[in-house]
């Protein structure tokens, strides 16, 4: 009846606690029935329609509307039944509009709906914690019965070592099982007790064991190795084995446990101490199955655990470099494309332009390539298509190149290829390739004739004569500038075999 009125209580403030009273009758019953609309009705229609201003047709239809049990008190069944069927059709994700016909389907409000399911679930939450809670008791006092036959003072201060491994075998429970339930009642125990008093009846024995810890300054021989058997009896349930569990097995404060802990796992099963140690195929293999399960966003201590004989490190570092394996091979095999691949990929980056707009198209096109690869045959091809281009360019500018070259030529003869660069905005190293190609089209390609030779003799012999006397070294340059058809590399290499050929005559 309140929910229909809301809608228009500005309209109807003068009269609303008017209203409220007359309606208090019918309201206070625990249901809510279609007798109790009929009244309701009935009043406003007598009472209100006409008299006051408003839409009292939709007054009526919100009354109409209103669930018949909506003021009715809930069962635990009700409950039971309403919550089953929420965990069965939507699981434990997070509802929002689905609200509105879960009520309809029970002939409740979403609000009455979503109040009694989350007060379901802490209830039965409270249940289990309680159950948990009796029988860790349970457990632990049977533990205590047995610790005092197998507890031996490990030191003068009267600090008690429990042979874990005893208690667990004369109990018959896992020593895993019985370390975390006495940590779990080690944190009711912290949680819960006041200074004088607990209110739960913990055996003193194991409280003792928890608070009287060792700080060693260094482990013994005899710590290291019973630490190192916990570890490999439970390889395979690494992730259950937190530092609380250690420092209660070891009887030693928590930080000393954590870095004796990391040290042992760095020296025996990871391979970050012993640099070197390449892993096995069956290690790859459980670290490949674990990624696949669990994904890269999981933590990595996860994974570890299940590769088992790698630390978390380790196995960070391991997977991203064999993601990269395929570039490394790329970089170090120059013949990993097929002349094919190149071309087409060149032709697709020189008609298209962006080689960004590229990779995609690549991917596609060659299924069986890996992304890394793709990307470097793109890059790879990206490069060749600007080398061709700005050697279009250059050839075409050929007059620009040697106008430019000459312009940049100083008085001993040398050349600043990068002031070259700069003017014809092009790399350095393509320019003088071009204008060399430029110059040797003048130059002869053919043998050597008698002529050319004893023009190169007598060239060299003249640089030789200048050179002795200046203590410099031969320049080839100016023998081809004397010689006239030949380049200075061609007069380099030729004068070499001659003065070997006249060598080996002698």
């Amino acid at each position: 009846m309140l929910f229909a009125l809301k809608t228009h209580v500005r309209r109807l403030y003068p009269l609303c606690h008017l209203y409220t009273t007359a309606a208090s009758t019918i309201t206070a019953s625990s249901t809510w029935g279609e007798t109790e609309k009929k009244a309701l009705i009935d009043l406003v229609n007598r009472s209100y329609r006409g008299k006051i201003k408003g839409d009292w047709d939709a007054v009526v239809r919100n009354i109409e509307q209103t669930p018949t049990k909506h003021y009715r008190r809930w069962t635990f069944d009700e409950v039971r039944t309403m919550a089953e069927m929420v965990q069965t059709e939507f699981g434990n994700r997070r509802l929002g509009a689905e609200w509105q016909e879960i009520g309809r389907r029970f002939g409740r409000s979403p609000s009455s709906c979503i109040s009694n399911y989350y007060r379901y679930l802490h209830e039965q939450k409270d249940a289990i914690s309680n159950n948990q809670f009796c029988g860790d008791q349970e457990l632990v006092e049977q533990v205590s019965s047995v610790i005092d036959k197998h507890s031996q003072d490990a030191d003068s201060k009267g600090v008690v070592a429990v042979d874990w491994h005893a208690v667990a075998l004369e109990t018959g429970n896992p020593i895993l099982d019985i370390l975390e339930s006495l940590n779990r009642m080690l944190q009711v125990h912290k949680t819960k007790n006041d200074a004088t008093q607990s209110h739960y009846q913990i055996p003193c024995v194991p409280i003792i064991v928890i608070q009287q810890l060792l700080y060693p300054q260094a482990w013994l021989p005899s710590h290291i190795q019973r630490l190192q058997r916990l570890v490999n009896e439970n390889q395979d349930q690494m992730i259950r084995l937190n530092i609380q569990i250690v420092s209660l097995f070891m009887g030693i404060d928590q930080r000393s446990c954590a870095l004796a802990l990391d040290e042992l796992l760095e020296k025996k099963n990871t391979g970050i101490a012993a640099k070197g140690k390449r892993w096995a195929k069956d290690e790859t293999e459980r670290l490949r199955m674990a990624i696949k399960e669990n994904g890269v966003d999981q933590t990595w201590d996860l994974i570890s655990a299940r590769v088992g004989t790698r630390s978390a490190q380790a196995c960070y570092s391991y997977w991203h470099r064999a993601r990269n394996e395929a570039a490394i091979k790329a970089k170090n095999n120059k013949n990993i494309w097929t002349a094919e691949q190149l071309a087409r990929v060149t032709e697709m980056i020189w008609n298209k332009r962006r080689s960004s707009r590229i990779l995609p198209l690549v991917c596609k096109l060659f299924p069986d390539m890996s992304q890394v690869e793709a990307r470097l045959l793109v890059k790879k091809c990206s490069a060749r298509v600007t080398s061709l281009r700005l050697s279009k360019q250059l050839t075409q500018d050929q007059d620009t190149l040697v106008k430019c070259v000459d312009e940049v030529r100083d008085a001993e003869g040398n050349i600043d290829w990068r002031a070259v660069g700069s003017r014809m905005q092009a790399p350095p190293a393509l320019c003088r390739v071009r204008y060399g190609e430029f110059v040797c089209k003048k130059m002869a390609h053919v043998r050597w004739s008698a002529e050319e030779t004893d023009r190169l003799i007598w060239a060299v012999d003249e640089q030789r004569r200048i050179l002795q006397q200046q203590g410099q070294k031969i320049d080839w340059k100016f023998v081809s500038k004397m010689v006239g058809s030949r380049t200075p590399t061609q007069c380099k290499l030729k004068y070499r075999g001659h003065q070997k050929l006249s060598a080996f005559c002698k």
